[in-house]
């Protein structure tokens, strides 16, 4: 009992000078094995006011060997399981970052099942073993994850902001995603309430960059996605055909920019709450596949555009603003030019090491 009283106040202490010295020091990473986190952990070792050390967890024991060859401890963790976190005893950490989650994108699903339960397991009950962890660990901030499908149903024209009423469908299929990430962000919102943390939660737009996700499941089948689409045609010099309106709107953020968020959030220990993340427009679809165009055709074979108004795409999403996320946290994207963040993801597609990491080879440490 003493010891575990005079490793929270050094945590204490420690955390004083943290929010006078704006540094970072020791980070948890939940769901290390996931496509974002992998790139979390990436900035974090890279960034050069980084001064503690990142462990990461996940549930599968394929990355233990990558995240080892580049000094980073990696542990096979179940949010569901909260004896599972018991691993990380010996580690003394100022914040954690919860990746892990179920989604629909991830999901083949069988129509006649319903799987709303393993969606509250995860998302809910994972939080809540990570938050009750955080919190008898002395760790006072966790940051997590939502989705802007809360507010799927208004209208292009309109501007969300963190106080705007939710606005879902409870027929597709996101809904069990989305009710499951409202749950989540209650009992953050809770631990922040009733044991004083300063936990985040960001409602995150599509989130793109070299990864798994060229392809994901939507109603349960296994598609690729427009956007690998129009590379891979790009690619090739082949005619890309753009469905709908070419005004059509489109709220992407690069995983690099996500990353940056959370980094900014983590050197403000006293920062919490609910954010949105993005940028400040949305991108028009004639725009992206523009700049598709410009950045993976060949000079000598570049990809014409045929526009298709005759078939229905998948309509605008509606702006997020970030108002709030500037600042309080003085988020400033470095990708929100839309061909800059598409000659960054051919330079990632270059080098390799997402798609050797995340889905590719056999074995992570062939990536390092």
């Amino acid at each position: 009992m003493a010891t575990d009283a005079k490793r929270l106040l050094m945590n204490y202490f420690r955390k004083l000078i943290l929010i006078k010295e704006k540094k970072l020091m020791n980070i948890l990473i939940i769901g290390a094995s996931s496509f974002i986190g992998a790139y979390q952990v990436e900035q974090l070792i890279n960034t050069p006011d980084f001064v503690g050390g990142v462990v990461g967890t996940g549930r599968n024991p394929r990355f233990r060997d990558y995240y080892e060859s580049i000094g980073v401890p990696y542990y096979n963790i179940d949010v569901c399981d909260y004896d599972s976190f018991k691993v990380l005893d010996q580690y003394d950490f100022d914040a954690a970052v919860l990746f892990a989650t179920r989604m629909p994108s991830n999901i083949p699903k069988d129509d006649d099942s319903d799987d709303t339960a393993e969606y509250y397991k995860v998302n809910v009950l994972g939080t809540l073993n990570a938050l009750e962890y955080c919190r008898t660990r002395g760790i006072n901030k966790l940051i997590s994850f939502g989705t802007r499908f809360d507010c799927r149903l208004y209208d292009s024209n309109t501007v969300i902001t963190e106080e705007t009423p939710l606005n879902y469908s409870l027929t597709d299929d996101h809904a069990a995603f989305v009710m499951s990430n409202n749950a989540k962000w209650d009992v953050m919102r809770y631990y922040n309430e009733k044991y004083e943390m300063n936990n985040i939660y960001f409602r995150i737009p599509t989130i793109f960059g070299v990864g798994p996700h060229g392809s994901f499941y939507k109603d349960g089948i296994y598609r690729k996605s427009g956007i690998q689409i129009f590379i891979d045609k790009a690619a090739a010099g082949e005619p890309i055909e753009v469905y709908g309106s070419t005004d059509t709107t489109k709220d992407l953020l690069y995983v690099k920019d996500l990353n940056i968020g959370v980094l900014n959030a983590l050197k403000i220990p006293t920062s919490k709450g609910f954010y949105n993340i993005g940028y400040e427009q949305n991108f028009r679809l004639i725009d992206i596949v523009k700049a598709i165009i410009e950045v993976f055709s060949n000079d000598n074979n570049i990809s014409t555009v045929i526009q298709r108004p005759d078939i229905p795409n998948n309509g605008s999403f509606p702006l997020m603003d970030i108002t709030k996320l500037k600042k309080d946290i003085g988020f400033e994207p470095h990708y929100s030019n839309i061909v800059d963040m598409m000659e960054d993801y051919k330079c990632e597609l270059e080098r390799g090491l997402y798609t050797c990491l995340l889905y590719t080879s056999p074995s992570p440490r062939d990536c390092s």
